[in-house]
């Protein structure tokens, strides 16, 4: 389990230990790396605990210098379908919201959840409550963390495919 601080910061060597991570850098395609391309994240990492997801993103630049007002994150889920969790500027600090399209609807619409939050500094950290996401079937998650700029993607990560993370239960080893 982790337990980071959400502040946005590197609080502690030890805040994010134990926490999966998928380093944008390695898994860019060849083609990618042979050209100028250098991603905008350059690292994502995950980890949770009984109640919450944790998510970190990492730039070469500070985060707050990469998101602006119309460059945003979002974390969209594959498993439970149809939800995305969607990082803005909003000041000094973020705007962070989960939201969901239902059925035969092509908008995107906010759902209320108690507890999620969201900073930003020289990393972005995320914390989404798992009650927030629903029935999750077999216990399982699925997602990926996308760059978008006036609604268009530019990045998506991890590219070979979505991170999976068991939901953790009470038998799960702490």
């Amino acid at each position: 389990f982790i337990e980071p601080v959400i502040d946005g910061a590197v609080t502690s060597y030890f805040e994010w230990i134990g926490a999966g991570c998928v380093d944008a850098d390695r898994a860019a395609g060849t083609m990618q790396q042979a050209g100028d391309w250098a991603p905008m994240v350059t690292l994502v990492e995950f980890g949770f605990d009984l109640v919450h997801l944790y998510v970190r993103v990492d730039s070469a630049v500070p985060m707050r210098d990469l998101l602006r007002s119309d460059v945003e994150i979002r974390i969209r889920f594959v498993q439970p379908a149809g939800l995305r969790l969607v990082v803005r500027p909003a000041g000094r600090g973020v705007d962070v919201g989960l939201e969901e399209r239902v059925e035969d609807d092509t908008d995107w619409h906010r759902r209320d959840c108690a507890g999620l939050a969201a900073a930003i500094d020289r990393i972005l950290e995320v914390r989404v409550p798992f009650a927030c996401l629903g029935p999750l079937p077999q216990g399982r998650m699925a997602f990926l963390v996308a760059v978008t700029r006036a609604g268009a993607e530019l990045e998506l990560h991890p590219r070979h495919g979505p991170i999976e993370v068991d939901i953790p239960d009470a038998r799960f080893p702490s």
